[in-house]
C-alpha cells in the first residue's frame, strides 16, 4: 500500500460520524427561542411594524428573496467553491437531518424564521441601534446571529452575513414579515435539500 492510499484512508477514517437529531430535540430549543423573543419584545415595549414599508407584499417579496439568496449561497457553496469545511458541513448537516421529515422541515423552517428574527432583529437590533446607532445595531446582533448558530466557523461566518443581509432589509423596509418570510424561505429549501436531495450536495 502506498503513501497516498494510506493518507486517504487516513482521512476517511477522520471525518466524523453525527447521530440524527429527533424533530424534538431541534423543535423545542426554537419554540423556546421564539417565546424568550416576544416575552423579551413585550417586556423592553420595543415598537415594530409587521409589514413595514410593503404592506401584504412583504410575503411574497420575502418568498422570493428567500429562495434568490438560499440559490447564490448554494451556487457558491456546492458548485463554484470546493472547499473541505463546505464539504464537512454539508455531510453533517446532512447527518443531523436524517430523520426529519416534511413536516418538521416546514415546522423547523416556521419557528427559525419567526423567532429567530423576532429576537436577533426585531429585539436585538433594534435595541442596539437605540443604544449605539444603527451600524452598531446591525453588526452586533448580526454576529450574535453568526454566534448563535456555532457547529464550524465556516457556519458562523456563513450565518454572520446572512445576518448582515438580513439586517439591512429589516432596517431599510422596517417589515418584521418581510425579513420573517425570507429567513423561513431558506430555511424551508435548505431542509428540503439536506433531508429530502442530499445527493445534490458536495459531500465527497
Amino acid at each position: 500500500m502506498d503513501r497516498i492510499e494510506i493518507k486517504e484512508m487516513s482521512d476517511k477514517s477522520l471525518k466524523r460520524v453525527y447521530q440524527p437529531v429527533s424533530l424534538a430535540q431541534v423543535a423545542l430549543p426554537s419554540l423556546g427561542l421564539l417565546l424568550i423573543a416576544a416575552g423579551l419584545i413585550f417586556a423592553f415595549s420595543v415598537e415594530f411594524s409587521l409589514w413595514g414599508n410593503f404592506g401584504y407584499w412583504a410575503i411574497p417579496i420575502g418568498i422570493s428573496g428567500g429562495g434568490a439568496m438560499y440559490l447564490v449561497l448554494l451556487a457558491l457553496s456546492t458548485y463554484l467553491i470546493d472547499l473541505p469545511a463546505v464539504r464537512d458541513l454539508n455531510r453533517m448537516l446532512v447527518q443531523l437531518f436524517a430523520n426529519i421529515g416534511w413536516a418538521g422541515i416546514i415546522l423547523l423552517s416556521v419557528l427559525a424564521g419567526v423567532g429567530e428574527e423576532l429576537l436577533f432583529r426585531v429585539f436585538l437590533q433594534n435595541i442596539i441601534s437605540d443604544w449605539l446607532g444603527w451600524g452598531a445595531g446591525l453588526f452586533l446582533s448580526s454576529l450574535l446571529f453568526g454566534l448563535a448558530h456555532y457547529v464550524s466557523k465556516l457556519y458562523v461566518a456563513i450565518t454572520f452575513a446572512i445576518g448582515l443581509v438580513l439586517g439591512a432589509i429589516y432596517w431599510q423596509t422596517q417589515s418584521a414579515v418581510v425579513v420573517m418570510t425570507i429567513h423561513f424561505f431558506y430555511d424551508l429549501c435548505a431542509f428540503t435539500l439536506v433531508v429530502k436531495y442530499p445527493h445534490k450536495l458536495r459531500l465527497s
